[in-house]
């Protein structure tokens, strides 16, 4: 009972602009969150394009017709949505005044391998051929891939350190969350903690306190 173009407008709501899925299902009026999953999964498998089913068998001639306009449909949707997918994923990594590190652009690049499936060289294509977005050369890639990570073995120290950090506004540095640490029994420096939360990207919010305001002044 629903549109190719209303399961569209959904479907965009999810993968372009990062809306949650029970969001979206609540906003129209779907009676659960499984409705949209599958749309989204049916989409995917069927080269990003909106399948919608007739009653009735077509006749074999309109089938084939139908499956090469699909197929031709499908990769011309599936390269909009990898490109939007790589725009909104390494622009965000840009967000920042500093721009990112190129360890973080190369993490970013391998969760995008994972996602879309595809190459390096294509994901890497797409992103330098954008003036916008921080450029990167495959070599550098892999040498950032390849490079021994020292903080391998911290990840649940890492994971904790970013739960603090969110848990209070993104308002903490690392001299609080450092202290939060040791009230928790963490055997650890605060210069640890600073290192760790700049590789994250964590930064702490500053608040200009208001001053009172005096008429003697």
């Amino acid at each position: 009972k629903y549109t190719a173009n209303f399961k569209l407008a959904a479907i965009d709501r999810v993968l372009l602009g990062g809306e949650a899925l029970s969001q979206v299902s609540l906003d129209l009026g779907l009676t659960n969150t499984g409705i949209l999953a599958n749309w989204l999964r049916s989409f995917k498998e069927n080269g990003y394009t909106v399948i919608t089913k007739k009653k009735g068998r077509p006749p074999k001639n309109a089938q084939k017709q139908g499956q090469t306009t699909d197929q031709r449909t499908g990769r011309a949707g599936k390269e909009t949505y990898s490109r939007a997918c790589i725009h909104k994923k390494i622009g965000g990594l840009n967000s920042r005044t500093e721009e990112p590190r190129k360890e973080e652009l190369a993490r970013a690049i391998t969760e995008l391998r994972q996602e879309l499936r595809l190459s390096v060289k294509h994901i890497i294509d797409v992103i330098n051929a954008n003036p916008g977005l921080p450029h990167i050369s495959r070599s550098n890639y892999y040498y950032q891939t390849h490079k021994l990570d020292k903080d391998s073995g911290n990840q649940k120290l890492m994971d904790r350190i970013k739960e603090i950090f969110l848990e209070h506004s993104q308002r903490y540095g690392y001299r609080r969350i450092y202290g939060q640490l040791r009230r928790e029994d963490y055997e650890v420096n605060h210069k640890k903690v600073q290192r760790l939360m700049q590789k994250m990207g964590l930064f702490a919010i500053s608040i200009r306190k208001r001053r009172k305001y005096s008429s003697y002044y």
